[in-house]
């Protein structure tokens, strides 16, 4: 949209649009696609390691949890490598 906004900007400064008004629009969709590229990316890596870590860490304690609970009273229901 800032791109669009930007465009439309241009193209009407040719056709009479106020020189002031037309560079405030300019510089206004310029700050919108820098911040929001910028901002869009960092925030995805940073979301997804935090979610990696998260999830990582809820499984290590998930597993140890179970591991002392239920400490030798689980039994599988088969035998890996009976062939």
């Amino acid at each position: 949209m800032a791109l669009l906004k930007k465009a439309t900007a241009i193209v009407n400064k040719e056709f009479g649009l106020d020189e002031k008004l037309a560079n405030a629009i300019i510089e206004a969709s310029d700050e919108v696609m820098y911040y929001c590229c910028t901002a869009t990316v960092t925030f995805d890596f940073i979301d997804l390691t935090r979610h990696f870590w998260i999830t990582s860490l809820f499984t290590l304690f998930f597993f140890f949890l179970v591991g002392v609970l239920f400490k030798n009273s689980y039994t599988p229901s088969f035998q890996i490598g009976s062939g």
